[in-house]
Formats: C-alpha cells, structure tokens, sequence
C-alpha cells in the first residue's frame, strides 16, 4: 500500500488499541509482528504510528495498574501483560531505533528516534525491573562507541528507565556508572553532553538516595558554563538535587549546605550570560535558583540577605528587557517570593524596596497590555509572601497596593 495509506491503517489500529485494548490478546501474535516489523524497515514516517502503537498499550497498561494501586474499580477489566510478553523482542528493537537520530542539533521535530525514548520510558513504568538487564546489555555494548550516536543512544536509553525500577534494583548499577557518566560530560559531542545531563536529572528525581550529592555538585557547578542546551539540562539537575534533599520544610542543614553560595554564584552567572536567552537557559537558571533557595536549610539564611539584595538589581535591570508577559520579571519575583518565605521578619530592611519593585512589576505588565487592568501573577505572589512575613507591618503599604488588590477582586474568575 501507499505509505499514506499505511500511516492511517497504523494511526487506526493505535486509536483500535485505545478503545478496545481488552480484545487485542488473539491478534497480537500478528500485530506484534506487523508492528516490530514496520518499525524496523518502513520509512520513518510509517514507523513512527507502528510505534504509537506500543505507547498506547503501555498507555492502558498504566491506566489499569493505577486503578489497582489506587483501590478503584476497574469494572471487571485486567491487564493482558502485553508489554511484559513482548519484552525480549520490543525492548532491543526500541534500544537498536533509539540510534537512528539523523543529527546533533537539537530538533524538535517528532522523529522516530524520539518515539522509541517515549515508548522505552513507558516499558520501564509497565514492567518496572522487568527491562532493566535487558536495557543494560544495549548501554554496556555501545556507552563508549567510536560513533556519537550509539553513545547518545546509550545514555538515552538509560536514562528512560529511571522511572519504574526500584532502587533497589537500580543502585549497583547506579553507583557503578555515575563516574564514567559524569566524566563522559566532557565528551566531544554535545547531544551526548546534553543527554548525560537529562540522564543524571533523572537518576536525581527518582533515586535520589543513591545520589552522592558532595561529589556531584562541584562538578554540575562547572558544567553550567556549557552551551546553554546542556547548561539548561544542569540547572534541572540542581532543581532536581534541591527538592530531593529535605522531606520537612526548612531543616536545620543539608547535603547542600556547604556548596549553597557556590551554587547560587554558578546560577547567577548563568542568567547573567550573553546566549541565556537560548533554550530557556535564563528561565531555567532562575528556577534552578527558586528552588535551591526554598529548600535550602537554615544554616544558608546567612547568605540570603546579599542574595535578595542582588535580586533586586536583577529586577531593576530587567526591564531593558520587555514582553506582553513580562515573562523575566516573573522569573525574577519567583526567586524574590522564595527569598522572603524563607527570610519572614529577616527580611525587614529590605520590605520596602521589595513593596516598591513589585508594584512595579505591576504596573509595568499592566503597561505592555495597553492599560488593561490586569495583575501580573508572580508579582502578586511576591507581595502575598511579603504580606505573610511582615504581619502587621504591611498595613503601611496598603494604600499603594489596595488599588491592584481591587482590581484583583474585580477581575476574579
């Protein structure tokens, strides 16, 4: 047939897998064969519904696991386990596909490569320890390939099945390779660089017990000076490491304690570099920053005076730099919001100043709308926590803020 034809009779059969996923099991045998198959030879505009397909069984599979995990009613309904039967065949086909990246450059055009990491992503949350050898034997075979693409593969692929194994399957392995990884950030190859760093977000968000945070740091601190596709990638990291660290809010100290002003130095060398408008790299090293300062222990307060008072600056600065969202003057109010809820009445001979930049935040977004009477969120969010940490002292700014409050009021939905 025709490939257009060929792409709706896959498109037909992954809406097939959808609505009736409880019928498949008497034809996977010919399915599964006619999928793989596809996927391997067809051009790739065929390929990539013959691997939706896949997804979407993954997709089901979930859906009824969440319902078992969750004491919901399934109505009678039970996974078939199709992913785990087609493992040994499914999961060296999607780890070979993933080395099928036509270039370094950092494309978001859908490609086949792309659907492969999105469908191994939803094996390892299906079958969980299941995939994990099998994927190794790919990593292992090809981390240190002579061609870029097979190392990139290899991190991609190991990185995809960071979510779904336990730790406990995952941490000799883990802490096996978490050197060869971070050395492999100096590799010559920026999609591999970029990659690593995805791959050590990863491991950062769903094991993060395994995570040996005093000798990493150092290092991402360092890798924030790459391109700004890996430098965005490092600055998730540091957020990812961040938010792992405590499971109360405001401890005494940390593992990040003792790299904090480090850490705040190297972000803010981030948002400050000439290509940070690139890949979101401004957005990301402002977040980054957010989060480091909300989760920060109290042994760091100590350092947030300067760090809000440089903020502030930031905020002054910024407005060489206006959109209809003024989108970086909100990057810079999140900081500025985390800052105050962690300094409460530390933050007094600051107030004011903070009172006055916010309201012009205010109305500067009220400005680049054309006058419309409008609140700019993270603006409003900041007076909020300064509103919380000053108490009775913020009745003196009332009679600047209580007309945005009432328009506030006016325009709620």
């Amino acid at each position: 047939a025709a490939p257009e034809v060929q792409i709706a009779a896959f498109e037909c059969l992954v809406q097939i897998a959808t609505e009736y996923y409880d019928f498949l099991m008497p034809y996977m045998n010919n399915l599964g064969l006619l999928t793989l198959e596809t996927i391997k030879s067809a051009p790739e505009k065929v390929a990539i519904p013959a691997m939706e397909f896949w997804s979407t069984i993954c997709d089901e599979e979930l859906y009824l696991m969440d319902l078992v995990q969750s004491g919901q009613p399934a109505g009678g309904r039970v996974s078939l386990n199709l992913i785990q039967q087609a493992l040994p065949h499914l999961v060296p086909l999607l780890t070979v596909t993933l080395t099928k990246r036509q270039s370094e450059d950092d494309d978001d055009t859908w490609s086949l490569a792309m659907a492969a990491g999105t469908c191994l992503a939803l094996v390892a949350q299906v079958v969980g320890d299941g995939c994990v050898d099998l994927v190794l034997q790919f990593v292992n075979g090809n981390f240190t390939n002579q061609d870029w693409k097979y190392r990139e593969a290899a991190v991609l692929a190991y990185g995809s099945i960071m979510e779904g194994p336990t730790s406990e399957k995952m941490r000799p392995m883990v802490e096996q390779s978490l050197s060869h990884l971070v050395m492999a950030l100096q590799d010559p190859s920026v999609a591999v660089r970029d990659t690593i760093a995805w791959t050590l977000g990863r491991i950062a968000q769903f094991h993060p017990t395994i995570v040996p945070v005093k000798q990493l740091m150092p290092l991402l601190c360092e890798k924030l000076r790459d391109v700004p596709r890996v430098s965005a990638n490092i600055c998730w990291n540091v957020q990812v490491l961040a938010e792992a660290q405590n499971s109360v809010p405001y401890p005494d100290t940390t593992p990040l304690s003792e790299f904090f002003t480090a850490i705040a130095m190297a972000l803010l060398e981030v948002v400050a570099r000439p290509d940070a408008d690139e890949r979101q790299l401004r957005m990301a090293g402002y977040n980054a920053l957010s989060v480091l300062v909300s989760k920060a222990g109290n042994d760091c307060l100590g350092h947030m005076q300067a760090l809000t008072t440089e903020m502030l600056k930031h905020l002054q600065e910024s407005y060489k730099s206006m959109d209809r969202e003024c989108e970086l003057q909100g990057y810079i109010c999140g900081v500025l919001t985390s800052l105050v809820s962690r300094l409460r009445d530390q933050i007094a001979p600051l107030a004011d100043k903070i009172m006055e930049e916010a309201l012009k935040v205010i109305s500067a977004y009220q400005q680049v709308r054309g006058g419309a009477q409008v609140l700019h969120e993270e603006a409003l969010l900041l007076v909020v926590a300064l509103a919380n940490a000053a108490g009775s002292g913020f009745d003196r700014f009332m009679p600047h803020f209580a007309p945005h409050l009432t328009v506030g009021l006016q325009n709620y939905e």
